[in-house]
């Protein structure tokens, strides 16, 4: 477990600095870094890959070994939290919500607090949690217009007298996730005639 915790500081430290040089303009043609390669997971759906990616190259511009393909875009947290936990991934852009959620907790609409709830129960495991990025990401639910129209679906709780009727799709984690299928009953009430799993990419 030491062997892991030393390797993820030295992940951490190499992942702030190649932030800060990022957002400094640095053109990334400085020399190769010494040190070891960070390897990259991403979960199991595109925007989470695109992530992996956009963190991934930032680090190679500064000069960084990386690697991404230590464990296949696709993995779902039951996948990459062993792995960190393991010292097989060294880095992976996380949704702290959703974290937070799977972890244990319940967050609320404080990143700040949610992200600081998080690095506690994470770092229990060995692993630390990084500063939340000055971004936001929101889910969203949308249907074709012939179906919005038919059905006269504006926001979300207008599905509820007719999600029997629709067919819904999703990532295939989505019918365990207190911010997809499980929320969206326990919330609004709304219970879908039929969900498919949509595969990544």
């Amino acid at each position: 477990m030491q062997k892991v915790l030393r390797a993820l500081a030295i992940m951490a430290a190499l992942f702030s600095l190649a932030l800060v040089a990022v957002a400094c303009g640095d053109d990334g043609e400085e020399g190769g870094r010494e040190g070891p390669t960070i390897r990259v997971g991403a979960f199991d759906f595109s925007e989470s890959h695109i992530l992996a990616e956009i963190y991934a190259q930032a680090l190679e511009a500064e000069g960084y070994s990386v690697s991404t393909g230590n464990i296949l875009p696709g993995s779902p947290r039951e996948i990459i939290k062993p792995a960190l936990e393991a010292g097989e991934l060294d880095l992976v852009p996380e949704y702290v919500g959703t974290l937070l959620t799977f972890l244990g907790g319940e967050p609320t609409s404080d990143g700040a607090e949610n992200q600081a709830e998080a690095k506690e129960l994470f770092e229990a495991s060995g692993v630390t949690l990084l500063d939340i990025a000055p971004a936001q990401d929101t889910n969203a639910i949308v249907a074709n217009k012939e179906t919005a129209d038919k059905y006269n679906l504006g926001k979300v709780s207008d599905l509820e007298p007719v999600a029997s009727e629709l067919h819904f799709a999703g990532p295939p984690e989505c019918p365990e996730r207190q911010f997809c299928l499980i929320g969206l009953e326990e919330v609004y009430g709304i219970e879908f005639g039929e969900f498919t799993p949509l595969d990544f990419g």
